[in-house]
């Protein structure tokens, strides 16, 4: 991939800046008291300028949801023929987790550590990431169900794909307490879940898929 110009290098450094402003004033002065004009301020930039980012304060705290989502969409659809429908989920959530590390949402970095802390510690911004988890939940299982529609019924993708957001909400959580990046405990809780679900014996039209192939 070519390396990006010189006006799209500024962009996300002013990106990257807003972000920041936001973060610290959100620690300082508490979510709910910091407007879009005090970001603004202390980034240096007009308030226009700030819209040209963000659609409100909140996206701030939940910028490239789309990217990340994509990531792991593409990964279902770009399967072999011979991919096994764990594997591909597991690539899938992989290929989401790798689609942040350039950016401001890059699980080993201090600011997605700041990120997780200030929403985990804000019940309207833990509503909203659930919001969002779950829309990608659903999005995912529906692909994976379309991927591999004899072995699973939509309730059956939901259940797998749950498992691994659900775990990885967990254990994102025990990072942010301890102040450590999530990295490492998001990764392995992945690995963790979809090594056990390829151990466990499956249920229903996914067991005959599997006795089939015997």
């Amino acid at each position: 991939m070519p390396e990006p110009g010189l006006r799209e290098r500024k962009k996300q450094r002013t990106r990257r800046t807003l972000i920041e402003s936001a973060y610290e004033l959100f620690e300082q002065e508490g979510y709910e008291a910091t407007t879009v004009a005090r970001i603004a301020e202390a980034a240096e930039v007009s308030v226009a300028t700030f819209f040209n980012y963000f659609a409100s304060k909140d996206d701030v705290l939940f910028p490239d949801t789309g990217d990340v989502l994509t990531a792991g969409l593409d990964a279902i659809a770009a399967r072999a023929a011979d991919d096994g429908p764990i594997d591909v989920l597991d690539r899938a959530i992989h290929a989401m987790i790798d689609s942040t590390r350039s950016g401001s949402r890059d699980p080993a970095g201090r600011l997605e550590t700041r990120r997780l802390r200030l929403i985990m510690s804000t019940p309207q911004l833990r509503a909203r990431m659930l919001d969002h988890a779950f829309t990608a939940l659903r999005r995912l299982a529906g692909a994976l169900h379309h991927a591999y529609p004899d072995d699973f019924d939509e309730a059956d993708a939901t259940v797998l794909v749950g498992g691994v957001f659900g775990a990885g909400l967990a254990a994102a959580s025990v990072a942010v307490e301890h102040d450590q990046p999530s990295d490492r405990t998001l990764t392995r809780s992945v690995d963790l879940i979809t090594t056990a679900l390829r151990n466990l014996p499956p249920s229903g039209r996914w067991r005959a898929a599997q006795e089939g192939e015997r």
